[in-house]
């Protein structure tokens, strides 16, 4: 199973960056012909409603439309950290990594506690992770 990040879903919403977007298309048609397994945390369905409502200014009902049509030809399992002691480890890590955004700390810790180690992103800062592979082309 691989991780869906953020970017790689709202890369495919928006069609941007286009430089990116040919891959994403291709990881979307792979995920509903069901040749990859993939998960995603309720946290990345928030980030993409939140970017969608300010910066692209999308309304509510363009939103719902459009996500559910996505969930429902993608299947994404949903993955989350349900425990204290993991989310004590998410904080004392984005102490350390003092660049990086809680969000994306947050992220790392759900593919860990899952066992994965693959993640489908534009998004650079993964890169800091050692164990984790991001994966933008194949």
């Amino acid at each position: 199973m691989r991780y869906l990040e953020t970017s790689f879903l709202l890369g495919l919403i928006v069609k941007k960056p286009l430089v990116t977007y040919p891959f994403c298309e291709k990881l979307y048609e792979d995920i509903k012909a069901k040749r990859l397994s993939t998960g995603l945390s309720l946290l990345t369905i928030f980030e993409i409603v939140y970017t969608l409502q300010r910066r692209e200014k999308w309304n509510r009902d363009k939103i719902i439309t459009t996500l559910s049509k996505l969930i429902k030809e993608l299947k994404p399992k949903i993955l989350n950290v349900e425990d204290g002691e993991t989310l004590q480890k998410v904080l004392s890590t984005w102490q350390k990594y003092k660049e990086e955004m809680f969000n994306d700390v947050l992220h790392y810790f759900v593919m860990k506690k899952h066992g994965i180690s693959d993640i489908y992103s534009i998004d650079e800062h993964f890169d800091v992770f050692p164990d984790i592979k991001r994966v933008v082309g194949e």
